[in-house]
């Protein structure tokens, strides 16, 4: 068995470079939204621990699946595993990027880290790609997408929607 064909970040930024604000993304645009769901759909989702909870947040019954047609991993050391009934707990960005493999071989699925920043961070050696949408504005983030790591990267190509611009990397061949 070969690697799921992408193994990807996935983010959205204000014009400013900002990712959050007070634990939460602090704006709302749909379609960044629909973009995350359209890419993302059957796939496996490596997220942090404030990524967990803002995205659990939103969540009436806690038995339901973090987001539909994905599987969910959560990176902490900190986090308890008693009460996490929609994600595996893994306490280290390797053990999980090994967990989504398993999981996602059999399923044809894709691997996508959804943040935080550390994640992005960590999770470069694995991944092949990067989706990166700019929603048009600035929120007074008080957390930056890590724009070094772009640095293991080629721009592919960029589009334009309304409210966003959706732009997409991919590894570069050393």
């Amino acid at each position: 068995m070969s690697k799921p064909e992408i193994i990807g970040i996935i983010a959205a930024t204000d014009q400013a470079g900002g990712l959050g604000k007070g634990g939460v993304i602090p704006w709302r645009n749909p379609e960044d939204m629909q973009m995350f769901k359209r890419t993302t759909q059957n796939s496996i989702l490596i997220m942090g621990k404030k990524t967990y909870d803002e995205l659990n947040s939103y969540k009436r019954d806690p038995f339901q699946p973090l987001l539909s047609n994905r599987l969910s991993i959560v990176v902490s050391t900190t986090m308890a595993k008693e009460g996490l009934y929609n994600a595996s707990l893994i306490s280290n960005i390797n053990d999980a990027y090994g967990l989504a493999v398993y999981l996602a071989m059999p399923r044809g699925y894709n691997i996508f880290f959804i943040g935080g920043k550390q994640i992005f961070k960590e999770a470069v050696p694995y991944v092949n790609r990067v989706f990166l949408n700019t929603v048009r504005g600035k929120f007074d983030c008080d957390v930056n997408f890590p724009f070094e790591i772009l640095e293991n990267f080629t721009h592919d190509r960029s589009y334009d929607l309304e409210n966003l611009v959706c732009s997409e990397y991919i590894k570069k061949v050393v």
